[in-house]
């Protein structure tokens, strides 16, 4: 129902819609449904309408939706087309009864008694949309940004690299102080950049605007962008925000980036902040597969024609390429072309198990056209409804609920190119039609950016081409140089005989349309093939390559070239050839750093089927049994606001379990680790600057329940009425002054630890605050033992969740955005350890040997003795050499005996880790954003209170097992003093007592007369609480510095002045009674 409040007040102009309202209002009003779908109250009808007397004669204009439903109740009017109001015709505006009758369809309606109506008069034409035009380049920034290459265009000859231009005005601008900041967000990533800039008064501060301008337009078709935030001079920034808005020099940019972001109603927005307020710098790597196994079909939608394969197990076994209007306006018709391409190409397999496919223009995450240039005369109101679900719905109407992929045609290149090359760091260009371009990382994966290339500013030639896709809004766009127009633009200029209305500008060679230019290439390559026009001829390539010589130099400044695939009819013949020699010469000559890049070229093979394998393994097909039981999970979580990090870590462990995969680690795949680096030994010089790119976190999610608690382990005192927490923070703080650096310290806090603790921590004003300070772990669901179905306890919802080990400290960094925010800031290194091992402090040395040598991973650890026999050991993988843990959870029962061998695997965890964040970053990229660590299973009941209850399993992972994760990690043998973990009343009472002492910068370690062994204390299980614990030591606990094991058993109380020595036991049969003061020493005490 339309109600008053929920539209906005403003006038209408004559090409709304125009809608009746069956709201009962007395208000003789008009609801007008503009051109974008919204709809504005008009309090009285448009200009020149006449406001007439009803009489039972009017023939009201039609005005029935096309889809009438037969009904007894009235219907409103839905729309009504401005072009159906006929100049005499009559219109009812709202009143006390405006209805539609419509017990069967009629082709008008009856106004009801006392409605008003309107007489519509002559419609006005619409005014003509403003044209948008080039913004000029201002005399002072041409001074430094024309810069004429090294290498001529000779067709050319005042092309103007933009390559060059940032290269001369770095030169120029060199010694400022002065530095711009942008960032460009978007629903997955946010880009960011930063650009030294003249002073305000400088007379080329207009150098810095336009080059500024420019960047931004090329990271924006980049990677998308929802707004763009600007830091820095407020001059520069005033600037470029007018020149960001509608009616500034990027307008096209500005009305464009929400239909490519797929918001077309959430207007484009340019905010100036300052640099600390800007957003990180993020990015969303979009893994996809790699293996077209199974029966797959797949899709190439290009301007001229649909492709169409089937392929099984890798093989194609039917391609065609069927020709398409993309000019067509109607979705209907673009639908049934693909539908019908693809049933064609379905009945060649068995099966579908999977789809994936390719269209040029910018395609979701989730499958969706959000802005594809292949629609383009489609209605923007009607591409909304119709085209941006087109892919979806026609794959399940094709094969039901299959996986899908659809990605960019040119990223569909990158990957078939770096198949085909066996490596990665490939850029794929395709010079057909227009630039089409694809980008795949070194793990083969791609950036999770759009790369619409073709739209970014190659020329700063002041006379450079405009393009028919820009609308006339920019020069110098890559679609004029880098696909077939760049070729045909100069076809006369080389001598080529071609018709009047191919040689350029002429009007039928500036529109969107291609066959023209399909037609000029024909004879531009017929007469390259003819050895008399050869000579001439061959200056239209030299000249298209000494484009793409300087494109790839600025492509480079944002991505890791080492591999060029080069597609399309551009590229063709020995025209190619001359093209690419040309392009490789510019890279030699002017950019020697990037000389080193490989070309390629495709094979009729890999024409033919390389692209469409590519295309076919886009989607994983996932394994049976998880596809069973994955969907109700994936349900939960995400109704849980569960992060898609936590959600594929949890679908990677759940996988694993499925699958039956053996996940313990018996001997035979074991060698033990002969020797490691030692602390003692180390030769490095610590250095205190490497703070500044450090991290100190520490895992804060445990409550400690097994002590009896229901709040934060580290809020339980420690010594001198200082907490865990009190500890952690004045060690931070004393480092900050000791090396008077800043520090960063965050927690990873649980949904149980966050509150106390930040409460906690409030007092210590310097340590940080919310995001700043923490990021909360996830938590994962319990599956039922039997069915592997998700567990439900409707007593207690809660009980249906588990924390899912500290493994989940990888993700739940990726998932909250910490992991981009700290490399965005500039952070490297991270050193992770738990809150309650107060011996794990950041030491320089340790953090010098660590960068020192470039390990991705180092793990620090002690060596085992009798007491660690039971825990996790350090061990070499026989396979890959390359270290790895073994927890007892993971041991076989017949391995148990070696497993507890402390002579042959000597070395046990701390978990004290030392982590390089950019190759964290990267393991999550190489893996499908979720790292491979070894499953653990954890035998439960539903609701642990409840024995009788459910029979669950919890899923965990260690995060120290991600030392196997990264190639070339390492290890460290530390002192014991490293490693004081408070696990049980055992180890708080030590900790408690003299055999620590508290340093001047707050940490705990073992007093020196200890030579670096903890006492061994064993107390009754009746102290098992801390509380039960504090009750038996009401006036301290004992001296225990020269204690070498102290045995409690039965209920016993110490006095004030009782120091136990060497081995002693003390045993109580009966009621609870006192140990007097005095020494014991290697003896049992009973009571």
């Amino acid at each position: 129902r339309l109600k008053r409040d929920s539209v906005s007040r403003s006038s209408a102009d004559l090409s709304s819609q125009v809608l009746a309202d069956t709201d009962r209002s007395k208000m003789p009003q008009v609801y007008l449904r503009q051109a974008d779908g919204s709809l504005t109250l008009a309090d009285a009808p448009p200009p020149g309408w006449q406001a007439v007397t009803q009489t039972p004669q009017m023939s009201m204009v039609q005005s029935m939706p096309a889809r009438m439903p037969t009904t007894s109740a009235p219907q409103m009017v839905t729309s009504m087309p401005a072009s159906r109001v006929t100049p005499g015709s009559y219109v009812a505006g709202a009143g006390p009864a405006a209805m539609v009758t419509s017990r069967q369809f009629r082709p008008s309606f009856v106004a009801a008694p006392g409605a008003p109506v309107y007489k519509a008069a002559a419609p006005t034409p619409k005014a003509a949309e403003k044209p948008l035009t080039p913004a000029p380049m201002p005399v002072k920034a041409m001074e430094i940004l024309l810069v004429r290459p090294e290498v001529p265009a000779p067709l050319d000859p005042n092309f103007a690299p933009l390559i060059l231009a940032k290269r001369n005005y770095l030169a120029k601008v060199k010694g400022t102080t002065q530095f711009l900041e942008w960032a460009l967000p978007r629903a997955d990533g946010c880009a960011r950049y930063k650009l030294p800039v003249f002073d305000e008064s400088n007379e080329y501060v207009e150098a810095s605007i336009y080059l500024a301008g420019v960047l931004i337009q090329e990271m924006i078709w980049q990677r998308s962008a929802a707004a763009l935030f600007l830091a820095g001079p407020r001059k520069i920034c005033e600037a470029l925000k007018a020149a960001y808005s509608i009616g500034g020099a990027y307008e096209f940019e500005a009305r464009q980036m929400p239909m490519v972001c797929g918001t077309p109603n959430s207007p484009f927005a340019v905010f100036v902040t300052k640099p600390e307020q800007l957003p990180p710098a993020k990015d969303t790597p979009q893994v996809c597969g790699k293996d077209a196994d199974g029966c797959r079909l797949a899709f190439d939608l290009g301007k001229s024609d649909i492709k169409t394969v089937a392929v099984m197990d890798n093989q194609v076994v039917y391609s065609k390429e069927t020709e398409w209007d993309v000019t067509n306006p109607d979705p209907e018709y673009h639908y049934t072309a693909i539908m019908k391409a693809l049933s064609i190409a379905k009945d060649a397999l068995p099966k579908v198990d999977a789809i994936g496919g390719s269209a040029t223009g910018t395609v979701s995450g989730k499958n969706e056209a959000t802005w594809c240039d292949i629609f383009p005369n489609v209605p923007p109101d009607v591409y909304k409804a119709k085209v941006v679900n087109i892919f979806n719905r026609m794959a399940k109407d094709l094969a039901g609920d299959v996986p899908l992929k659809v990605i960019n045609d040119g990223e569909v290149t990158a990957l078939a190119a770096v198949q085909k090359i066996g490596k990665g760091n490939v850029l794929g260009i395709s010079m057909g039609s227009s630039e089409g371009g694809g980008y795949a990382d070194a793990d083969g994966n791609l950036l999770g950016w759009i790369n619409e290339m073709c739209y970014i500013k190659l020329d700063l030639n002041p006379e450079a081409p405009t393009d028919p896709w820009s609308k006339g809004a920019h020069r110098g766009l890559s679609h004029m140089y880098l696909g077939q127009r760049g070729a045909t633009k100069l076809a006369a200029k080389a001598g080529v005989k071609v018709p009047e209305n191919y040689v350029y500008p002429h009007p039928d060679m500036c529109t969107i349309k291609h066959e023209d230019h399909a037609q000029c290439l024909k004879l531009i390559q017929k007469a390259m093939s003819d050895p008399s026009q050869e000579p001439t001829v061959k200056q239209l390539y030299v000249t298209v390559g000494v484009y793409l010589g300087y494109a790839l130099a600025q492509y480079s400044e944002f991505y890791n070239i080492e591999h060029v695939m080069i597609l399309g009819r551009v590229s063709k013949g020995k025209g190619g050839d001359i093209m690419l020699d040309t392009a490789k010469h510019v890279l030699e000559t002017e950019f020697p750093q990037y000389s080193n890049i490989q070309f390629h070229t495709a094979d009729d093979h890999f024409k033919a089927v390389g692209q469409c394998i590519a295309a076919a393994a886009l989607p994983s097909i996932m394994d049976p049994k998880l596809k069973a039981v994955w969907p109700v999970y994936q349900k939960k979580m995400e109704a849980e606001g569960c992060s898609t990090a936590a959600i594929e870590a949890f679908k990677y462990n759940l996988g694993v379990l499925v699958s039956g995969a053996d996940v313990m680690i018996p001997e035979t795949r074991l060698d033990p680790v002969k020797s490691l680096p030692v602390y003692e030994n180390l030769q490095v010089k610590p250095d205190a600057s490497l703070l500044k790119k450090t991290l100190i976190l520490k895992l804060n999610g445990g409550l400690g329940t097994g002590m009896g608690l229901d709040k934060a382990k580290s809020l339980l005192p420690v010594t001198n009425g200082n907490s865990f927490l009190d500890l952690i923070a004045k060690q931070v703080d004393s480092m900050k002054k000791e090396f008077r650096t800043d520090l960063k310290f965050m927690l990873m806090n649980s949904f149980s630890t966050s509150k106390d603790t930040l409460d906690a921590l409030r007092k210590y004003k310097d340590l940080g605050t919310g995001s700043d300070l923490e990021f909360v772990q996830n938590k994962a669901p319990k599956v039922t033992a039997s069915d592997f179905s998700p567990a439900g306890w409707p007593a207690d919802k809660s009980c249906e969740w588990c924390p899912p080990g500290h493994g989940d400290l990888y993700p739940a960094m990726l998932g909250s955005g910490t992991l981009d925010k700290l490399l965005a800031q500039g952070y490297k290194y991270m050193f992770v350890s738990n809150s309650d091992n107060l011996g794990a402090t950041m030491d320089l040395k340790i953090l010098a040997h660590f960068a020192t040598t470039g390990a991705p991973f180092m793990m620090e650890v002690a060596e085992r003795t009798d007491a660690d026999k039971k825990g996790g050991h350090l061990a070499m993988d026989k396979k890959t050499k390359g270290l790895l843990l073994r927890e007892s959870a993971q041991c076989p029962d017949a391995d148990e005996k070696e497993f507890q061998n402390v002579s042959k695997y000597k070395f046990f965890n701390t978990n004290n880790l030392w982590v390089d964040l950019v190759a964290l970053k990267a393991q999550f990229k190489k893996h499908d954003g979720a790292l491979p660590l070894p499953v653990m299973k954890n035998a439960k009941t539903v609701d642990p209170r409840d024995k009788e209850s459910t029979k669950v399993l919890q899923l965990e992972t260690a995060m120290g097992a991600a030392i196997q994760c990264f190639e070339g990690a390492s290890a460290l043998v530390i002192p014991r003093s490293r490693f004081a973990p408070v696990k049980t009343t055992n180890d708080l009472l030590a900790l408690r007592s003299d055999a620590y002492v508290l340093t001047e910068d707050f940490r705990i370690q073992l007093a020196p007369e200890r030579n670096g062994v903890p006492p061994d204390v064993k107390l009754d299980g009746a102290y098992k609480f801390v509380d039960a614990m504090d009750s038996m030591i009401p006036n301290g606990p004992p001296s225990l510095i020269a204690c070498k094991k102290l045995v409690v058993e039965g209920k016993v109380t110490f006095a004030a002045g009782v120091t136990i020595k060497g081995t002693v036991t003390i045993k109580n049969s009966g009621a609870s009674k006192e140990v007097p003061a005095g020494v014991y020493e290697d003896k049992t005490l009973d009571l």
